[in-house]
């Protein structure tokens, strides 16, 4: 009889351990489909793209914008936003520019149109860590 309640309490361990690394695994499934939506450049995330103005950017945090090139002046690229807001963004030395191959900054031209992903500071410009040179067109849904 020992050797039956052994046995029982072995399989409900063993049917909690079971439990416990289903929810690790679908806890840390979640958090890494969350991240790779978060930053990542695919179609999805391309439908939040000026859904606030440029002023309600917090400082530090990364920052999608999309829109035509209206000014370039040295460093300082100016876009007009989808929504018809102007955005100042700063290209530094570790910006990535991409024209469908390596690009530079001559390639940042008035009317271009880009997408440029970057770090807002807190004067509300954005400092770029990559910039598309005409991008994909977006999705987009009903609602925005």
């Amino acid at each position: 009889m020992n050797m039956n309640i052994g046995k029982t309490v072995l399989v409900i361990v063993l049917i909690i351990l079971a439990g416990m690394i289903g929810l690790a695994v679908g806890i840390l499934f979640n958090i890494r489909r969350n991240l790779a939506a978060n930053f990542s450049n695919r179609p999805r995330m391309m439908r939040s793209w000026n859904r606030f103005p440029s002023n309600q950017s917090k400082t530090g945090l990364r920052n999608t914008i999309r829109g035509q090139i209206t000014a370039v002046n040295g460093d300082t690229v100016t876009v007009q936003l989808l929504n018809g807001a102007s955005q100042t963004v700063q290209i530094t030395n570790t910006t990535t520019i991409d024209n469908a191959n390596q690009g530079t900054k001559q390639d940042l031209q008035n009317g271009k149109t880009v997408q440029i992903n970057g770090i807002t500071n807190s004067d509300g410009s954005i400092n770029a860590t990559t910039v598309l040179v005409n991008p994909p067109t977006p999705v987009t849904t009903s609602n925005q």
